[in-house]
Order: structure tokens, then sequence, then C-alpha cells
């Protein structure tokens, strides 16, 4: 016997465009230090789709300011992809590398020397329950975002504005076309 589970995204449910922006746009760090490190995560979360688990495994050798791009390992739920970044986040990127990234990396000790691009205050990889805990600061109850349905919600908007069904799944690394095609209908029909 199976269990059917219902993945169908309740479309009502997800974040409007206003809400990611504004999150992105009014974000302040507790700690001064860490408002480039987590501008950049919010940016990667609303511009790229990102998973938490993506983001938390990005190197410093998976960023290409030169070119724009990102390159997204792949995993067992995702395919890799490489994405282009916004011009807005090359200079966050940039002013990170060159300010906040040497501060992080220096905390590190020497025998967990990783060149993982976003690190905790430890100089550490930084975990997915960090970057939760990071978007949701001084947030009541109600009013907390999760990253997976920030994720969908980009995804949601990209296929409302008619956008290629095949690329949206290309940009979001799914890998299979009939996952995202199925709900593709559901979110065009609201």
């Amino acid at each position: 016997m199976k269990d059917q589970i219902n993945r169908a995204i309740q479309v009502e449910s997800l974040y409007p465009k206003e809400i990611l922006e504004e999150l992105y746009e009014n974000h302040q760090s507790k700690n001064p230090d860490n408002q480039n490190r987590d501008k950049i995560i919010i940016s990667l979360l609303i511009y790229q789709a990102l998973a938490v688990l993506e983001i938390s495994q990005l190197k410093t050798t998976d960023i290409d300011l030169e070119n724009g791009i990102i390159r997204i390992k792949g995993n067992v739920k995702n395919k890799g992809r490489t994405l282009s970044l916004k011009p807005n986040q090359i200079l966050l990127f940039h002013n990170y590398l060159k300010h906040d990234y040497k501060r992080y990396h220096r905390r590190q000790k020497p025998s967990k020397r990783k060149d993982y691009f976003l690190l905790n205050d430890e100089g550490l990889q930084l975990w997915q329950s960090g970057i939760n805990r990071m978007i949701n600061k001084e947030r009541d109850q109600q009013e907390k975002l999760i990253p997976l349905k920030i994720r969908q919600s980009v995804i949601a908007h990209l296929l409302k504005e008619n956008n290629d069904v095949r690329i949206v799944q290309e940009f979001a690394g799914h890998r299979r076309a009939t996952s995202r095609s199925l709900q593709t209908n559901r979110i065009r029909r609201t």
C-alpha cells in the first residue's frame, strides 16, 4: 500500500514580490559586521531561488565576479547549474570578499580551514539553521519566513510572468520535468 502525498503548492500562501524585496531592502543584521554576509544570503534566496543547503555549501571558487556568475553544485535533490548575478549582487559579493571574508577566514583554526564562501562568526561553514535564524530574527511567530517558501515563491513568480517552463526548471535545478509542469498548471490557473 502506498500513501499519496499532495505536493500541490497553495499559491495563496506564497510570498508576494513586495515582501521578498522588502526582506532584502530592510534587513538589518543584529551584528553590523554581518550585514554584507546576511544581504548576500537573502539575495541568493530571492534572486537565484537557491535552497538553504545550496547556499551553505557554496565555495569561494563557485563565485566568478568577472563574468557575473555563480556555480551551484548538484546534490541529491537538485541539478548543478550556473546562474547570473544581478549587478547589485556583484558589488555586494566583491565588498564581502574584499573586507568581511578575510575577517571570518582568520577566525578558522588551521586544522579546520575550508574555503566555504559564507562563514559564521567562528569562521566555520554557515549551517542551514543559522540561515533560518538570520532571516527570522526579531520576527513574530506569525511573520516568520520559510526559506523553502521563498524559493517556491520566486519560482511561482517566474512562471506567472510566462517564462518558459524548461528555463525555470533549469534555473531552479529541478531534475524532473514533471515535478514543475504539474505545479505550473496549478499556478497559472489562479
